[in-house]
């Protein structure tokens, strides 16, 4: 059962580690150039002013909606713990029931531990897309400065921010779960134990993979902002880097 339990925390916590590595190359994206000089017609300039200050406004929504997600976060536990208040206070009865201690024991260990569990991996998935959407907003603030046709960067970004989304409602009703033994009989208990956890693991993976999905409509975000600087800096990258996919698994 411990065993179960740090596997999925290291999943977790293997599933943050990409994002330093996408934010590195969303900046590699436009190194060439920002170091390079460019003239551009008025026209252009006005458009691009437009364009930035749309950027601005999306980038501004965003870092509001993960401020609402985090609150809601918070909610749905304190809801949940108002909800479920009675089911508990009737699981620690059946607890003070079970005559062998050791068993007894064990049983508010794993319930204790899949609260514990559930909370701190919804906080890492939570972060996990806070950073996400930075990246998002990144990638937005990038796609202005280019002269190219972004459309595809821009189609791109709605379908990540999209993800995103519907990855922090997955993450709130997540955070809004409660995991109680149903303790039936004392020569139950294995059985009792196993339906919760299996029922946890089954949450916490559909929880992940919303994520996972976020991240990848992120890393076509990415690709689409590459691709929009034209083939000359797409060679460069190729030529000394593998690219995103290939460090990502994907």
């Amino acid at each position: 059962m411990r065993k179960f339990y740090l596997a999925i925390l290291t999943l977790t916590l293997i599933l943050a580690l990409p994002v330093a590595s996408m934010a590195e190359e969303v900046d590699e994206t436009t190194t060439t150039e920002e170091t390079t000089e460019t003239t551009v017609t008025p026209v252009k300039e006005r458009n691009r002013m437009e364009v930035m200050e749309k950027a601005k406004e999306l980038k501004e929504e965003a870092i509001q909606q993960r401020k609402e997600a985090q609150e809601e976060i918070m909610k749905k536990r304190e809801e949940a713990k108002e909800e479920f208040a009675k089911q508990r206070e009737e699981f620690q009865m059946k607890l003070q029931e079970i005559t062998d201690e050791k068993k007894q024991q064990i049983v508010e260990r794993v319930d204790t531990h899949i609260s514990e569990m559930n909370e701190k991996i919804t906080e890492k998935l939570a972060e996990h897309l806070d950073k996400i959407s930075e990246i998002i907003d990144r990638i937005e603030e990038k796609a202005a400065d280019i002269e190219n046709d972004t459309n595809a960067v821009d189609d791109a970004v709605t379908v990540a921010r999209a993800a995103v989304e519907t990855a922090q409602t997955a993450v709130s009703d997540q955070a809004g779960k409660e995991y109680i033994i149903e303790i039936t009989d004392e020569g139950n208990l294995r059985d009792d134990v196993k339906v919760v956890a299996t029922q946890f693991r089954a949450d916490i993976k559909a929880t992940v993979e919303s994520v996972k999905e976020a991240r990848k409509k992120t890393i076509d975000a990415a690709r689409a902002l590459a691709q929009a600087h034209g083939p000359v800096m797409q060679q460069e990258r190729e030529a000394t880097k593998s690219g995103m996919t290939d460090e990502l698994g994907g």
